[in-house]
């Protein structure tokens, strides 16, 4: 008989997959935002609200606040620079808990414009958080805003060093950048410190702070009889030299 001969095994033919492959193209997806970097201000006017500054020895008070006001301003902006008022926020972030505020003394270039701290004194520092999310932080001072907690500070005007209890900055974040408004600066200080602070008054001699805070309320704290400042200021964005 003829016996078949036998088929050869054959592969099975693939199946095509229902679906195409996908594929990740990272040319499509969103770059990581870099992490908020620190911002550096300075303090280009100072006035103050709170108290008054009689003239030595006139009773009633002559009052020579705007006198003052202007000599500080020209003592942290004069024009050329040399002296500043400088807040470093690290970083400028109202959504970060952990941003911190170093608030001293530096100055800035003239034709560069970056500024920096002094690098022989130590800024205050302020640890957060700074951005509570009210409306007004305080009094006067409307969203997006910042407050500090309340501690010492010192802080150098010029040539003029006061050393603060109990204080605290508060300031609004001008919503187009580049700014703070409705700054404030409240802070006691000591009636035993304003003693022995000397003030030039120019051609009238030079004073004890003391002697033109005689109409001055006193309040005290922790046992300690001091003057209470309310120091209004506004402020611009500088770049920061990081030594």
């Amino acid at each position: 008989t003829h016996e078949p001969e036998p088929v050869p095994d054959q592969e099975p033919e693939p199946v095509p997959d229902s679906a195409p492959h996908e594929t990740w193209d990272d040319s499509t997806q969103p770059p990581d935002s870099p992490p908020p970097s620190p911002a550096a201000f300075r303090v280009t006017t100072a006035a103050i609200r709170q108290p008054a500054i009689c003239f030595p020895g006139a009773d009633p008070c002559m009052d020579v606040t705007s006198t003052a006001d202007a000599w500080l301003t020209g003592a942290i902006a004069p024009p050329d620079l040399s002296t500043a008022l400088l807040l470093r926020f690290s970083p400028l972030d109202p959504a970060d808990p952990g941003a911190f505020l170093e608030v001293g003394a530096g100055s800035c270039g003239w034709s560069s414009g970056e500024c920096a701290f002094d690098a022989a004194q130590v800024p205050a520092l302020f640890p957060g958080p700074l951005f509570p999310g009210l409306d007004p932080c305080e009094p006067g001072v409307p969203a997006t805003c910042f407050v500090t907690e309340r501690r010492n500070m010192d802080v150098w005007f010029g040539d003029l060093f006061l050393a603060f209890r109990d204080g605290h900055l508060a300031g609004t974040l001008v919503p187009a950048g580049g700014a703070i408004a409705h700054g404030v600066l409240d802070a006691m200080i000591p009636v035993n410190t304003a003693k022995s602070i000397q003030v030039s008054a120019g051609g009238a001699g030079t004073w004890k702070l003391s002697d033109f805070l005689a109409f001055a309320p006193v309040e005290t704290i922790e046992g300690v009889k001091g003057y209470r400042f309310r120091i209004a200021y506004e402020a611009v964005e500088v770049g920061f030299a990081v030594p």
